[in-house]
């Protein structure tokens, strides 16, 4: 364990072997921090966090502040957050409200200025460029991608493998497997690049453009139906269920 000296830690945080903790920065009160985590220079974890292990936190990140919540009256709530992840300078990720949990998965990665919000979930393997902004209560799946300065409204879900624009401001919600971008995002087709980097073979990526094409580009109700009862892959299927739990909507396609 390397803590520097200018560090202040508070008694009742369990702080595992082999973590470094860099000067002047404030680890709070039923902080734990797993092994082989490095807190940078001034960073501030305030309270009731869990931080995994192996993750880089840069200088100045914010951690388990209270949420910005005109409902919050300083009920004990949490964050969590997963094992491999890399959070850049000047981020703030903030509790739940209410008693609620914010989590993050494993092996995210955070640009500087990214601002996760209360209760939010982030599952893993995901990228927020910077400046990425996510309001509370957004659910964001495993392997998606915020571009910088893109912002998400709060209660929105973004679906796995999908991808939201840099700039972009999203109100509804992003089915797996596409791409969105834009002042009140639209859908502009499936994440091609994003699919072919997480090897999806070429027949799975042109049976989800098809059913992108289908059900976006044409008669979404009878495409709908049409796809109840017939086969479908895998990836359809989850896109398919994304959809019909979605309580905000889905983005329409830009035409």
């Amino acid at each position: 364990m390397r803590i520097d000296k200018s560090a202040r830690i508070d008694p009742t945080a369990n702080i595992a072997s082999d973590v470094h903790i860099g000067p002047f920065a404030i680890v709070g009160p039923r902080v734990s921090i797993d092994a082989h985590t490095h807190i940078g220079a001034y960073t501030i974890i305030e309270q009731n966090t869990v931080i995994g292990s192996h993750n880089r936190i840069s200088p100045h990140v914010v951690l388990g502040a209270d949420p910005q919540d005109k409902k919050y009256a300083g009920e004990e709530s949490f964050l969590r957050i997963g094992h491999h992840n890399t959070i850049r300078e000047f981020s703030t990720v903030h509790r739940g409200t209410q008693g609620g949990t914010t989590t993050i998965g494993d092996h995210n990665l955070l640009m500087a200025y990214c601002h996760i919000a209360h209760d939010a979930e982030v599952g893993s393997n995901c990228t927020f460029a910077n400046g990425a902004t996510i309001g509370g209560h957004v659910v964001v799946a495993s392997n998606a991608t915020l571009g910088g300065l893109c912002a998400v409204h709060q209660f929105c879900r973004i679906g796995i493998h999908a991808m939201l624009a840099g700039g972009s401001m999203l109100v509804q919600d992003l089915p797996p497997y596409l791409m969105a971008q834009g002042d009140r995002a639209r859908l502009c087709g499936i994440n091609r690049v994003g699919l072919r980097r997480a090897d999806f073979t070429r027949e799975r990526i042109d049976d989800l453009h098809r059913a992108y094409k289908r059900l976006f580009l044409g008669s979404f109700s009878r495409a709908r139906e049409e796809m109840r009862t017939a086969p479908c892959s895998r990836e359809v299927d989850i896109m398919l269920s994304f959809i019909d739990t979605s309580k905000r909507g889905v983005c329409k396609a830009r035409r």
